[in-house]
């Protein structure tokens, strides 16, 4: 980077960050964790991916089952992270897994 613009950088202020997640908010949560029944499981034979119906991974060890999580939140709310889709919006949510596949389909109406 050339000087010039890393010393300008440097006096501009960090942007504010919004540190509450669209899960943490879904009303499909009660303080930030879905009901354990209410997880649809996803996988590839060697590992599964557990998704709330908000649309939120909460589990997935990689590359095996018995890995350790990089998404644990099911486990801690504020530190086990997950990966987020969903709309930034109110809104509804249905999932069904596709006709003869474990294809998971989560429909989101706001």
């Amino acid at each position: 980077m050339p000087a010039s613009l890393a010393g300008n950088a440097a006096l501009m202020p960090a942007p504010e960050l919004d540190v509450t997640s669209g899960a943490q908010r879904s009303r499909y949560r009660s303080d930030g964790f879905v009901p354990l029944r209410s997880y649809a499981p996803i996988g590839d034979g060697r590992t599964v991916a557990l998704v709330a119906l908000d649309g939120a991974i909460d589990w997935l060890p990689i590359p095996d089952l018995d890995s350790v999580p990089v998404f644990a939140a099911i486990l801690d709310e504020n530190n086990g992270g997950r990966l987020e889709l969903a709309p930034a919006e109110s809104f509804e949510a249905t999932r069904r897994y596709l006709p003869g596949t474990n294809v998971l389909e989560t429909t989101f109406r706001t």
